[in-house]
């Protein structure tokens, strides 16, 4: 993506920093990647600069006089026309607090003086590259949108198939969409039994067969929906998904009479939503080709002889890149999650008391720097087989207690067990961490969400590896739970099926 980004365009740099010697040696360097330099000595000179000419990435200085990084970033993101430029903060200041306030301000990075040369480019290009494939991704997505708004239009002027039937089931009205639907008349539908001419298949596994759907609104006096997708036979022996409901016909007597039936073809609703992830896909695995090169660069630098600093700086560039590649490969697990692929397993049999002993002894490490204590639950059995994924699986378990170890306090346990249950194993994560506060709770396996105190005791993190660990389990028909109390601590629990 580096040849992208000379070929289509040369980037511009707005560099902003009240020290002329900072400037010249910021743009010298920065001109050996071919980048274009505009300067700026102020804050508010900055923002000026910024509006007019519209960089692809601001180096913006914290400590300045009257206005200083914090407040010149804040007032970019607040402007329509400056908020999206990325902004990377050059600071002599490292205390947690400084930081986290930078973030809070809508920078992207921050660069700490004095920096390193090495490190200051590969920044800046990640974040150019990140911007351009943003961009990219906001153009596709806005002819996507507006590819689906005609698609829309066309839908809502055709409207959904309604279909309309008594209490003795027959078939009292059939509108033309249904007519499309179906493949059958209106003159063929009428009068007839509905389950004569609508026929329904499950997609996933649901036991909702011919439509009991319908039935059941009538019986229960309530609406009923697909929560599925079901498949509906059509008279030509055609398959074509669709979601519904079905909600009960009162008379004025408040009497049930029969129900009325939505059925809406969702044939090009999927169509879009797989271009949508197919094109993250596709973004993600672009991404993964500079940031394989950073992190092979990176690990170059290391080899060589570098003072402590410079190891540092390296070592912190390397860390950055491995980080991005998780969040890719994270992106991508979500883009097949929602296309309803979840995920291609490969199942074998695995012993996981042994793959959680591998798990423990590949995170020691970093228990250690914690000051976290990993411990094996000692009534632990010898062994546990079951059919699993055991690439997906190791996920699954390294994610929780990883997250385990993060949001442990200092001098913190982790207790990792197993017991069977009838033809189940349940494994167990145990901490004694900050826990989870009860009113987030529920929203703990959403995409992007991450509890407060979670945010304030570990900054790096997406939101997304709970979310990937539930669906992964769901794939297997495991289901996961967990118990907690803010500042107590949190167990998780993951239920597979034994072997």
């Amino acid at each position: 993506m580096a040849d992208e980004l000379k070929e289509n365009k040369q980037p511009l740099v707005l560099i902003v920093d009240d020290t002329i010697k900072n400037l010249q040696l910021l743009g010298n360097l920065l001109k050996e990647s071919s980048y274009k330099i505009s300067a700026a000595t102020n804050g508010r000179q900055a923002i000026e600069v910024a509006k007019q000419i519209q960089p692809d990435l601001i180096l913006l200085d914290v400590m300045m006089p009257e206005l200083d990084g914090f407040e010149t970033c804040k007032i970019l993101k607040s402007m329509p026309e400056t908020k999206n430029i990325p902004v990377i903060f050059l600071t002599a200041k490292v205390e947690a607090e400084d930081i986290i306030n930078g973030f809070k301000e809508g920078a992207v990075d921050y660069i700490t003086k004095p920096f390193n040369s090495y490190e200051l480019k590969a920044r800046v290009q990640t974040h150019l590259e990140l911007k351009m494939s943003k961009d990219l991704l906001n153009e596709r997505l806005l002819q996507l949108k507006k590819e689906k708004n005609k698609l829309n239009t066309v839908l809502t002027g055709i409207s959904d198939g309604v279909i309309v039937i008594n209490n003795d089931l027959d078939i009292i009205l059939f509108n033309p969409m249904a007519s499309l639907l179906s493949g059958y008349l209106g003159e063929e539908a009428m009068d007839k039994k509905y389950t004569e001419i609508l026929q329904f298949i499950p997609e996933q596994g649901s036991k909702d067969n011919n439509g009991d759907f319908i039935e059941n609104a009538i019986i229960s006096q309530k609406t009923q929906d697909l929560n599925i997708a079901q498949l509906l036979i059509t008279k030509n022996n055609g398959k074509i998904p669709v979601k519904g409901s079905a909600s009960p016909l009162n008379n004025e007597e408040g009497n049930v009479t029969g129900c009325v039936v939505v059925l809406r073809d969702i044939s090009k609703e999927r169509e879009i939503d797989k271009m949508k992830c197919e094109f993250v896909s596709i973004a993600s695995h672009q991404l993964k080709t500079p940031l394989t090169g950073i992190k092979w660069m990176t690990e170059l630098l290391m080899k060589q002889s570098l003072n402590s600093d410079q190891m540092e700086f390296a070592k912190g560039a390397h860390q950055s890149a491995d980080r991005m590649v998780k969040l890719i490969n994270e992106l991508l697990d979500v883009s097949h999650i929602e296309t309803g692929r979840k995920f291609d397993l490969k199942k074998e049999k695995v012993d996981i008391i042994k793959l959680l002993e591998s798990i423990l002894q590949d995170l020691s490490d970093n228990a250690q720097r914690k000051n976290v204590e990993l411990l094996l639950d000692k009534e632990i059995p010898a062994e546990m087989i079951v059919d699993v994924d055991k690439s997906k699986t190791r996920q699954v378990f390294t994610n929780f207690i990883d997250n385990a170890i993060k949001y442990s306090k200092g001098k913190g346990k982790v207790t990792v067990g197993c017991r069977r249950e009838n033809n189940e194993a349940i494994v167990f994560i145990k901490d004694n961490g900050i826990g989870i506060p009860q009113k987030q709770q529920e929203r703990l396996f959403e995409k992007f969400f991450r509890a407060d105190n979670a945010v304030l005791s570990e900054t790096d993190g997406t939101g997304l590896g709970l979310y990937i660990a539930k669906a992964i389990v769901e794939a297997h028909n495991g289901s996961v739970w967990f118990e907690s109390a803010e500042n107590k601590g949190t167990t998780f629990y993951i239920k597979l099926l034994l072997k």
